[in-house]
């Protein structure tokens, strides 16, 4: 039987998109530092559109696991609400290597170099190292939670 929107109750899953979301995380697969953007924009949209709803005590954990995986001023995704991440806005580097934070787009023109990298006499590809050791993980992981989270959620 089908439910129309405004017989739905306000803060439903599925009128809050959490389905939608869960999908979304599911097809979600990481291959390359661009698809760190990709994530920031899934989580981004989302937060967006349902931020607010979902300051009910139920989804508190999911809203922790979202802001976790989303915005922030001096962290990867540093744009404000409503801006769209890009390669120029989303940031990678740092505690890795000795690398320097730079956007994402600057990583994307180091991905066929080898250079000496911030500790002397280490060398090798910066792009893949951010993008498989830090990028990578930290998508997964923020997938991971959130999968998590959502099946907790009825």
């Amino acid at each position: 039987m089908k439910v129309f929107g405004f017989l739905q109750p306000k803060n439903s899953a599925k009128s809050l998109g959490l389905l939608d979301l869960k999908n979304k995380l599911e097809q979600f697969q990481y291959s390359s530092m661009e698809d760190l953007v990709k994530f920031f924009i899934l989580i981004t949209n989302y937060l967006d559109e349902y931020k607010e709803r979902l300051g009910i005590s139920k989804y508190q954990d999911l809203l922790c696991i979202l802001r976790s995986a989303g915005r922030s001023s001096f962290g990867c995704c540093r744009v404000g609400k409503g801006e769209r991440p890009t390669l120029d806005n989303t940031w990678m580097g740092g505690d890795i290597a000795g690398l320097p934070t730079h956007p994402v787009s600057f990583w994307m023109t180091k991905k066929d170099t080898k250079e000496e990298l911030g500790f002397p006499g280490y060398t090798g590809n910066a792009y893949q190292i951010l993008s498989l050791k830090r990028a990578k993980p930290f998508c997964e992981s923020k997938k991971v939670s959130l999968l998590k989270e959502l099946e907790n959620i009825k």
